[in-house]
């Protein structure tokens, strides 16, 4: 999810609601919530392949919790543990 977030540059909301069949080949098609406009992201070859290889849950594209509390909770603690100056959402967009 992180490297999706990072590459589309898009809202944390908006890739947790990603739906697997909006990856078709190197392509995601993700539609913003807030202004309902579809945007089309080449998928980078380094990260396609940890695309296709995550497990399908609920047709999910991102196979956890859609809590984005949840995210920021453990984008937090990662951040603590690697001892750097916290990484959020917005911080990757």
């Amino acid at each position: 999810g992180i490297g999706t977030c990072f590459v589309c540059g898009v809202r944390l909301s908006d890739a947790l609601a990603a739906q697997r069949r909006q990856l078709a080949g190197d392509l995601l098609t993700i539609t913003s919530h807030k202004t309902g406009i579809a945007h089309v992201f080449p998928i980078p070859a380094w990260l396609l392949p940890m695309l296709y290889l995550l497990p399908t849950w609920q047709a999910k594209l991102f196979p956890c919790r859609t809590l984005p509390c949840f995210i920021r909770r453990q984008l937090r603690r990662i951040s603590q543990a690697a001892t750097v100056p916290a990484i959020t959402p917005h911080g990757l967009r």
